[in-house]
């Protein structure tokens, strides 16, 4: 199965476009959650050097307050890319990220604001001591 950096360009950017139809159709399905903009966009490109598959959102995206609602909703998108490329690409994985603008993409942990200190140094330490 050949990764996305070894498929002709055209190729790649056809499966890029149809990529973000299909995961832009479900965003706009997809219920809302409080905080959430009903307006969001969806892009879905391959990042060859990570060999993962990025699904740009917008910012209104991410809710007020993130947690296990979001990641269900994330988990719907993830869901659309894995069946689509099945077979077709070879792919590390899917990542998410949240355009704060319509010129800058920033990659934010949006469960930050409802994880503690004390979770953040915890899953800290126990990285380092694997």
């Amino acid at each position: 199965m050949p990764t996305a950096a070894m498929m002709p360009a055209a190729d790649r950017l056809e499966i890029e476009r149809q990529l973000t139809e299909e995961v832009q159709a479900r965003v706009n399905r997809q219920e809302r959650i409080e905080g959430q903009s009903k307006d969001v966009s969806a892009r879905v490109r391959f990042d060859h050097a990570s060999r993962r598959v990025i699904v740009d959102l917008s910012r209104g995206y991410v809710p007020r307050y993130a947690g296990g609602q979001l990641e269900d909703l994330e988990a719907q998108l993830r869901i659309v890319v894995e069946e689509l490329l099945m077979g077709l690409v070879d792919f590390s994985g899917v990542q998410f990220r949240w355009r704060p603008s319509s010129t800058a993409t920033t990659t934010l942990d949006p469960l930050s604001s409802c994880r503690s200190q004390l979770w953040k140094c915890w899953s800290g330490c126990a990285f380092r001591a694997m």
